[in-house]
């Protein structure tokens, strides 16, 4: 019996040219980007190009892309590195209850260093009550976290209010765009957000690479320490099959974006009317 896999929101399968650019990475372009020789310099010109591919996928800049083994790591980057750099300004945070469970447990973990967290309403969609957010931000407030798209349910967060609010108190902000990357648009200039969270797993891409986003001119503090990798941000030689694998993922959602929204919104509609009487369709 075929079996069919229906968990893509959780992870996809690996494209063959995602594994082809890899396997090139794994046999051929073997060096340690960060040696000076050939092959390490062969190496960073792979790393430099994927990183270039993803910066231009969401309006950035190369330089503001660090890359990460995972949403999760990139996650943490973003609360610790951030609350820990600023908490100079203030120490407190705001996130919300329908979160990852990495930004979870990094807000618990700050909450025992010191920092106090409220926690923004939503409603029964997941929408952040933008009201209640204007109501707990305080002067002493340094960062908020929301994620964009639920990874549960799907709703796609009313992200660009949350930041207008967050700018206008001068209030840094993260967002967990894992779920929604390659499916909604992301400019980082139009959110105007201060951090991103992605990851390749979820648009064909390998398991185990992720990056973050931080805007230029923001301090943020590195949470791996013992090199100088990552403008020294993260610590640790790059994972440059995987980082090729996601450079390449995203250059083939960028030539199949529209086709793969359209067939989704069109899967979507088929199963709200098999769940109808209309269909006739029985299960």
């Amino acid at each position: 019996m075929e079996t069919i896999f229906l968990d893509s929101a959780s992870t996809t399968r690996t494209d063959d040219k995602v594994t082809e650019a890899m396997i090139d990475a794994l046999k051929v372009n073997y060096g340690n980007p960060s040696s000076t020789h050939y092959f390490g310099r062969q190496a960073e010109k792979l790393v430099s190009d994927a990183r270039k591919i993803i910066a231009d996928s969401i309006g950035a800049k190369p330089a503001e892309i660090f890359f990460t083994s995972s949403g999760t790591e990139a996650n943490n980057m973003a609360l610790f590195g951030l609350a820990r750099a600023n908490k100079h300004k203030g120490k407190h945070i705001i996130s919300s209850y329908i979160e990852h469970q990495s930004i979870i447990d990094s807000v618990k973990k700050l909450q025992s260093e010191g920092f106090e967290v409220s926690y923004v309403k939503v409603d029964a969609d997941g929408q952040v009550d933008i009201e209640h957010l204007r109501s707990i931000i305080r002067p002493d407030t340094i960062l908020a976290s929301i994620m964009l798209v639920n990874n549960e349910v799907g709703t796609i967060i009313n992200i660009t209010e949350v930041s207008k609010v967050l700018n206008e108190n001068n209030v840094l902000f993260h967002t967990d765009a894992v779920a929604g990357y390659g499916l909604v648009d992301i400019n980082v200039n139009k959110l105007n957000v201060s951090a991103i969270s992605i990851s390749a797993q979820k648009i064909y891409g390998p398991k185990g690479i992720g990056c973050l986003y931080v805007k230029s001119g923001i301090k943020i503090e590195p949470i791996i320490f013992g090199g100088n990798q990552e403008l020294g941000k993260r610590a640790g030689t790059l994972n440059v099959p995987a980082i090729c694998g996601f450079g390449k993922a995203v250059e083939l959602l960028n030539d199949s974006r529209n086709e793969i929204i359209s067939h989704l919104t069109q899967i979507n509609k088929l199963f709200k009317t098999c769940l109808s009487d209309e269909s006739g369709i029985t299960f």
